[in-house]
Parts: C-alpha cells; structure tokens; sequence
C-alpha cells in the first residue's frame, strides 16, 4: 500500500469530495475588503456633479432600507422609481443644470438599488 493513499480521495473508505469543500471558508473572505475598497475608489473617481447626486441617493434610499420596503420589491414600480428620482432631483439643489441630469439620476437609482438589494447575498459569498 502506497504512504499517499491516506490522503486520495478516492480511497475505498473514502467518497470524494467537491473542490470547494477541500478549502477553508478564509479564502472566501479575502477578497470582501478589496472589493469595498475598490468601489470606494471608483466611485471617488465620478465626476463631481455625479458624486453630489450619489450622496443625496444615498441619503434617500437610506431612509427607504427598511424589511417590505419597495425598494427590494421582486420587479420594483416604475412609478415609485421616478418619483424616487424627481425626489433626488429635489434635492440636488446644489447641482448645476439638475433638470439636465434626470437619466443620471436614474442609472445612479437603480445602481444603488441593484447594490443594496444583493448586500445580503455579497455577505454570504464576500464580493
């Protein structure tokens, strides 16, 4: 008998096991901090009339991330969704030409509601 058959995995005592059962949960892990990192950066890198707007929806959506908000509704309301975005629009006073801006706040909305909603899932897998 072979010194090496004790750690085949397929031994006759043995059944194999899949691959990512043979690792620790650590290495799941390594990547959460760079990934949040790296948005941080990326995000630092938008223009600034687009980190302005960031904030305020940020700050809105805050307030909405509640459990039964519509916010993590199956197939959100279009309609809450606009009215969602005329609110941020409210509130970018300080924003030159907002009224301009209004398919930026849109893309930067459902973004932010696409990251929110999968929070619990990155927990899970760490990314």
């Amino acid at each position: 008998m072979n010194n090496f058959d004790d750690f085949n995995a397929y031994t006759k005592n043995s059944k194999a096991i899949p691959f990512y059962m043979a690792y620790p949960m650590g290495i799941w892990r390594e990547g959460s901090d760079d990934a949040r990192r790296d948005a941080e950066y990326l995000i630092s890198l938008y223009p600034t009339d687009a980190r302005k707007i960031q904030r305020h929806l940020e700050d809105a959506l805050e307030m909405m991330e509640y459990p039964g908000s519509m916010i993590y509704d199956e197939y959100p309301d279009r309609i809450m969704l606009r009215r969602i975005s005329l609110d941020i629009q409210r509130r970018c006073n300080d924003v030159e030409e907002i009224e301009k801006k209004s398919d930026l706040i849109d893309v930067l909305l459902c973004q932010e509601l696409l990251r929110r909603r999968h929070k619990e899932e990155r927990k899970f897998y760490n990314y």
